[in-house]
């Protein structure tokens, strides 16, 4: 599972939908949608959700517009997503 996300306007909480097998989750967010940095990521538990949706709050990003791109985590590791590598940035 993987979801982008793009926001004109600078907001700090994010709703995303639920990963039944899910333990937690990473959002991260870039200047592109193709580009992740480690560096810009937030991981929440499972327990940030309910049976409808996810909600979290990352700090306000520096630039506009900003992607946000969710992964979600469990014990086989963090979901694959087709919306570009997250990279360690300098």
């Amino acid at each position: 599972m993987s979801l982008i996300l793009a926001s004109y306007l600078a907001a700090q909480i994010w709703a995303w939908s639920p990963v039944a097998t899910a333990t937690s989750y990473r959002v991260y967010w870039g200047a592109s949608g193709t580009a992740w940095c480690a560096a810009n990521m937030v991981e929440f538990p499972a327990t940030v959700c309910d049976a409808v949706d996810c909600q979290g709050e990352i700090p306000e990003p520096q630039f506009s517009p900003a992607f946000i791109l969710v992964t979600a985590v469990n014990q086989y590791g963090e979901s694959a997503t087709e919306h570009g590598a997250v990279v360690v940035c300098p």
